[in-house]
C-alpha cells in the first residue's frame, strides 16, 4: 500500500506549478485500426532541467472491454531546445502508472493492478502546442499512440462587420488538421475595436473536403463557449458571459493561404468576420510579346486575390518565357473599380521585385537578379473571366504578357484602323500583314492587345 501511495505522489509532484496542460486529439491503435478521443498531456520541466511527461487518464478499448489505465508518467527526460525555441523529447524506459482523477471512471487498473509500462516516446513542443507519438507496451501489446493536431498560424488582414462600415484590422487564425483528418480552427483574443473584448472562437472537429487541385474546404455550424482570452490590453472579456452560441464557419485553404468567413451572434446582431484574400485561379492561354519577333503562345495560371479591404492582388507564377525562367510577378493592394455590369477593372504601376518560383523543372530564376522593377497592369474580370495586360520591363525591352480576352471589346468583328495598331497575329503567333478570316491577335501601338474575328 505504501508503494501505492508513492506511485501517487510521484505523479502528483509531476503536475506542479510548473507543468503545462496540453489538450488535443489522440489516435490509438493495437494494430487494428486506429480509435481516437479527446486527451490531456502534462508536461513539466523540473529542477534539474529534465522533463517529466505524464499521460492522463488514459483510457482504451480491447476486444470490447474498456481498459482504464490511468496516468502514465515517464520521468527524467532530457530535452532538446532547438534554435526556434522548439522542444524535443525523446525517451524510452518504464513509465509509472497511478490511478485517474476523470470521475466518470469508477475503476483505474493503475496503481493496484498495474504499476509501470514500457514507453517509448518522441516528442516536440513547438508555438504553445505538444505533438507526441508513444508506443505503450502492455500485456503483450503494443499500444501507438498519436496525440496533437498540425497546427499552422495564418496571419491576414480581417474585416468585421456588424451591419455598418466593416472595420479592418489584422489578425491571426490557427488552423489544426488534427490525427483523425477533421480540423480545427481558432481566433484568439478576438475583440471589437480593440477595446471590446469577446475572446477566444475555437471549433473543433470540423469535416473538411479537398478538391484535385489540393483545396481544402471547412464548413461548420457549432454551438460552442467563448473563453476568456490572455490579451494584456483589455480588461473584460464578453464571451464567457454570453452562454453557448451557434458559430457557423466557411473556410478554404489554398496554395497555403486561408480564406475564412466567421458570423458570431452576439447582442441580437450578427458579427460577420471575414479573414484573409479570397483566391480565384484562371488557366488559359498567355501571348508573350517582346517586340522583337514573333509573340509566342503558352499556357499559364494567373492567380487573382480580392482582399478584405476591397483592394485586388494579382500573381503570375513561374512565368518563364523563350527559354528564360524570370519567376513570380505579384502585385498587391490594386485598387479596382466595378460598373453597372459588374465588370471589376484593374489598373496598377508598381515597382516590384520577381521572386523565384516553385517549378522543380527549372534550375535558376533570372527574376530575383533583376532587382526592382516597374510593372504595369491592366486588367478586367467579367462573368468569371479575367483579361490582362502584364508590362515587364527586361534588358532594355518591354515583355508585354497578354492573358484572356478583353471583355470590352470582345471576340467580334469590329473593325481596326491600322492607325492604332502596331502588329497583327494569328493563333499561333505568326505576324500578318492584315486581318485574316477566323480569330485574330491585335497589337495596338499603346501596348494594349484584343482578340478579333474576321469573317
Amino acid at each position: 500500500m505504501n508503494k501505492i501511495f508513492t506511485f501517487i505522489a510521484a505523479c502528483a509532484m509531476s503536475l506542479t506549478a510548473m507543468a503545462t496542460d496540453y489538450s488535443d486529439k489522440m489516435a490509438i491503435d493495437l494494430g487494428t485500426g486506429a480509435t481516437y478521443q479527446d486527451a490531456t498531456v502534462s508536461v513539466n520541466q523540473e529542477e534539474d532541467g529534465t522533463y517529466t511527461f505524464c499521460l492522463k487518464n488514459f483510457v482504451f478499448d480491447a476486444v470490447g472491454t474498456t481498459m482504464a489505465i490511468g496516468n502514465v508518467t515517464l520521468t527524467g527526460i532530457t530535452g532538446t531546445v532547438a534554435e526556434d525555441g522548439s522542444v524535443t523529447l525523446e525517451a524510452e524506459g518504464d513509465a509509472t502508472v497511478t490511478a485517474g482523477d476523470d470521475e466518470s471512471v469508477s475503476f483505474w487498473y493503475g496503481g493496484l493492478l498495474i504499476n509501470s509500462v514500457g514507453v517509448t516516446l518522441s516528442a516536440v513542443i513547438s508555438n504553445g502546442h505538444l505533438n507526441a507519438d508513444i508506443t505503450i507496451a502492455y500485456s503483450g501489446m503494443n499500444i501507438a499512440v498519436t496525440f496533437g493536431s498540425e497546427y499552422t498560424e495564418y496571419t491576414d488582414n480581417m474585416s468585421i462587420d456588424m451591419g455598418g462600415e466593416p472595420a479592418i484590422q489584422e489578425a491571426t487564425i490557427i488552423v489544426g488538421k488534427q490525427v483523425d483528418g477533421n480540423y480545427s480552427l481558432a481566433l484568439n483574443n478576438f475583440s471589437l475595436g480593440g477595446t471590446l473584448g469577446i475572446g477566444n472562437i475555437k471549433l473543433s472537429d470540423i469535416e473538411a473536403t479537398e478538391d484535385e487541385d489540393g483545396t481544402v474546404t471547412l464548413q461548420a455550424s457549432q454551438a460552442i463557449s467563448i473563453t476568456a482570452g490572455d490579451d494584456e490590453n483589455v480588461s473584460m472579456w464578453m464571451g464567457p458571459m454570453l452562454g453557448e452560441v451557434e458559430v457557423t464557419l466557411t473556410a478554404t485553404i489554398s496554395n497555403g493561404e486561408l480564406y475564412a468567413v466567421i458570423n458570431i451572434p452576439y447582442n441580437g446582431n450578427n458579427i460577420v468576420v471575414t479573414f484573409g484574400t479570397e483566391y480565384t485561379n484562371y488557366t488559359g492561354n498567355i501571348t508573350v510579346d517582346t517586340g522583337q519577333g514573333d509573340p509566342t503562345v503558352q499556357e499559364a495560371t494567373i492567380t487573382v486575390g480580392k482582399q478584405v479591404d476591397g483592394t485586388y492582388s494579382l500573381t503570375l507564377k513561374n512565368f518563364v518565357f523563350s527559354g528564360l525562367a524570370l519567376g513570380n510577378i505579384t502585385l498587391t493592394d490594386i485598387e479596382a473599380t466595378e460598373n453597372e455590369e459588374g465588370v471589376i477593372s484593374l489598373e496598377t504601376e508598381q515597382t516590384i521585385t520577381i521572386t523565384a518560383g516553385d517549378d522543380p523543372t527549372v534550375s535558376f530564376w533570372m527574376g530575383p537578379m533583376l532587382g526592382s522593377l516597374n510593372v504595369s497592369l491592366t486588367a478586367e474580370i467579367s462573368e468569371g473571366n479575367l483579361y490582362a495586360v502584364i508590362t515587364i520591363p527586361y534588358s532594355g525591352m518591354n515583355i508585354v504578357v497578354t492573358f484572356g480576352e478583353n471583355s470590352s471589346s470582345g471576340i467580334n468583328t469590329a473593325t481596326i484602323s491600322n492607325s492604332g495598331v502596331d502588329v497583327i497575329y494569328d493563333m499561333s503567333g505568326r505576324r500578318l500583314n492584315a486581318l485574316t478570316k477566323g480569330l485574330n491577335i491585335i497589337r495596338k501601338a499603346d501596348g494594349t492587345t484584343v482578340k478579333v474575328l474576321q469573317k
